[in-house]
């Protein structure tokens, strides 16, 4: 689903019907990353250790859709902190 995308490209993310832009920041063999937000690079599904969201659960709370829809918000990245 996202195997065609590179850093800086735009995607929505899909969160319970709300959709927001999110800039691509790091893209990995498996994971799409999005300032501190992980998605699976196959499925779209947004990956979350805490809440057991992703492919390896089930289930997911956000996925990545894979054209830009109109009516979207940006959505301000943060960079995680690293120390």
């Amino acid at each position: 689903m996202l195997r065609d995308k590179e850093v800086g490209d735009v995607v929505v993310r899909n969160l319970c019907g709300a959709k927001h832009e999110l800039k691509i920041t790091k893209i990995t063999e498996d994971v799409v990353h999005c300032g501190p937000w992980r998605f699976c690079r196959t499925s779209g599904m947004e990956i979350d250790d805490d809440c057991r969201w992703g492919p390896e659960f089930g289930r997911t709370g956000s996925v990545l859709e894979q054209e830009k829809a109109k009516g979207t918000k940006q959505v301000p990245q943060e960079q995680p902190k690293t120390e």
